[in-house]
């Protein structure tokens, strides 16, 4: 205390929570515009285009993202007015985009300090230790900067759990507002991003179990829930009636089994694509999971050994507890610890059964982190030694984390994101081979007005086939539009997706035919090349000869 106190007197400001709270925000973005890395499939695919459909008119454009296409687009518009005022300056707009790591670190920062009774150097440095972990996980550090919005939801949901589990610290704080403020915070973060439901549920559970500490238990665990819906609809509640009002379903493409809206199958749509078979191996692979990949699947399966070390480390624990008959003990002494042990816990199990997606991992990697920083504070206070070699576990960590800055980022361009400029005539159809593409419509639609674009989809969607371009309604109103154009087409086609000997086979018809569906993209009629831009797929532009020069603006 007197050290603090000493480095109060003559460093003043440079201590205060305020000013540790704004170096955390800059480094994180110093970090995001170094690192320059970003998962262009999610970009590609909806970011962009969701954003410019927020601000036109899209009654032109059939589903071109699929599924995708009917996510909140509110995350998605920094990006995007980003892309249109500093697109020339790629490193301002991932530093840009790293203000949400930043929040999402100030968040962890704050939480961390909840589990000392003084602000002081000790906390202080724990602290930004937990920081440092946070950041070497896998997933946090490959999304920082990213267009994925991960890292922003889970900020989001991590300052809902800091003021939860400041009320549960100081019982005297609580109040029916707050508690509704808490709920806000989450309903907000499962309003942008469906998959922050596993927070939400493990979050409830998690007030259940610590019901002791909650004032007026059900009132106040009622109050949160209001907040969530009530923040739910806050950001959700516009999209959710358009959606009544065009589909017939207000939280389509979801619980459509419920609605049954016309345009989809009459299921409770659910990406099963990463989920674990469920069998012994299951709960082996929960504790200590394989290095082998599932097929070509983001999974639990290429999860990062530290998740691993987690949840050892926690169960370990919890079985230690138990045979030491300490859990009453553990329970009123360490109630922040047992609150984050159990919210670690839930959340990990039900995302595992839920999805299983490796990029939603960010929120667990921050409780992760949080839990096994604060559990070994706990035995550090015993063992000096422990605490030596903990320290230095952690400074090798964040060596190998950081010293993957020096490896060419994915995409070092001069600009974030560009396409060709094409001309296309006046009531053009665009139409769209393969997932991966929506980005093409924002593109096209800065110097085209009049054209139109349908999609012919290829994803694997919910076990029955492809994506819902081909799927209901939106099957019959793209049948519809291509029966009644009389103008030209142009072809932009995934080739990774269909045509991995696609330069060889151009012009061949027989090939088209049997892999397109294609029957007039014959040589003489058409001519194909690879699109100019500079994202991470290969598409190929399919022009009518007689546009050909209009189109290039040769």
């Amino acid at each position: 205390m007197k050290i603090f106190q000493y480095l109060k007197s003559k460093l003043g400001v440079l201590i205060s929570q305020p000013f540790i709270l704004c170096c955390i925000m800059a480094l994180t973005m110093c970090l995001a515009g170094q690192k320059k890395v970003d998962n262009m499939w999610d970009f590609q695919n909806y970011h962009y285009y969701n954003a410019f459909a927020l601000f036109n008119d899209t009654s032109n454009f059939l589903v071109p993202g699929g599924i995708n296409t009917f996510f909140n687009p509110i995350l998605d518009i920094p990006l995007y007015l980003y892309i249109q005022f500093f697109n020339n300056y790629p490193t301002l707009i991932y530093a840009l985009q790293g203000i949400w790591g930043g929040l999402l670190f100030c968040a962890i920062f704050k939480i961390t300090l909840l589990f000392f009774n003084r602000y002081s150097v000790k906390a202080i440095s724990y602290a930004l230790l937990t920081i440092c972990i946070s950041l070497c996980g896998r997933i946090t550090f490959t999304q920082i900067g990213s267009s994925t919005n991960e890292v922003a939801v889970a900020a989001m949901d991590l300052w809902g759990i800091y003021f939860i589990l400041k009320m549960i610290k100081y019982q005297r704080l609580q109040t029916w507002y707050k508690w509704i403020l808490c709920g806000v915070f989450l309903g907000i973060a499962l309003g942008l991003k469906q998959n922050s439901i596993t927070v939400c549920i493990a979050v409830g559970l998690t007030l259940i179990c610590m019901y002791p500490y909650i004032k007026g238990t059900f009132k106040h665990i009622a109050l949160f829930a209001l907040g969530g819906v009530c923040g739910y609809i806050l950001i959700n509640g516009w999209f959710m009636y358009q959606y009544w009002q065009q589909y017939g379903n207000p939280l389509f493409p979801f619980l459509n089994g419920i609605f049954k809206s016309p345009y989809l199958d009459q299921i409770n749509y659910n990406d099963k694509t990463c989920l674990p078979e469920l069998s012994f191996k299951t709960f082996k692979y929960y504790l200590w999971k394989s290095t082998q990949p599932k097929g070509n699947c983001e999974n639990f399966f290429r999860d990062d050994f530290r998740t691993n070390i987690y949840n050892t480390f926690a169960l370990v624990t919890l079985v230690w507890a138990l045979l030491k008959s300490r859990i009453r003990h553990i329970y009123k002494q360490y109630p922040l610890h047992v609150a984050v042990f159990l919210l670690y816990n839930f959340t990990y199990f039900i995302w595992f059964f839920a999805f299983s997606v490796l990029r939603y991992m960010v929120f667990i990697e921050a409780i992760a982190a949080i839990m096994f920083v604060q559990i070994f504070q706990i035995q550090a206070v015993k063992n000096r030694f422990l605490c030596f070699v903990f320290g230095a576990m952690c400074c090798v960590l964040c060596y190998w984390r950081l010293s993957y800055l020096h490896i060419r980022p994915y995409r070092q361009v001069d600009s974030y994101f560009t396409m060709e400029r094409l001309n296309l005539p006046d009531n053009t159809l665009v139409k769209i081979y393969g997932s991966q593409s929506s980005f093409i419509i924002p593109e096209l639609a800065k110097n085209n007005t009049k054209f139109k674009s349908v999609t012919y989809y290829n994803n694997h969607w919910n076990g029955v086939g492809s994506d819902c371009a081909e799927r209901g309604k939106f099957r019959l109103q793209r049948d519809k539009i291509e029966s009644g154009h009389k103008g030209p087409v142009v072809y932009f086609i995934h080739d990774e997706q269909y045509t991995h000997r696609i330069q060889s086979l151009v012009g061949k018809r027989d090939f088209f035919i049997n892999n397109l569906g294609i029957d007039s993209l014959e040589p003489n009629m058409f001519s194909c090349r690879n699109l100019r831009y500079n994202g991470v797929q290969h598409f190929l532009i399919c022009t009518p000869n007689e546009y050909r020069d209009i189109i290039y603006g040769i």
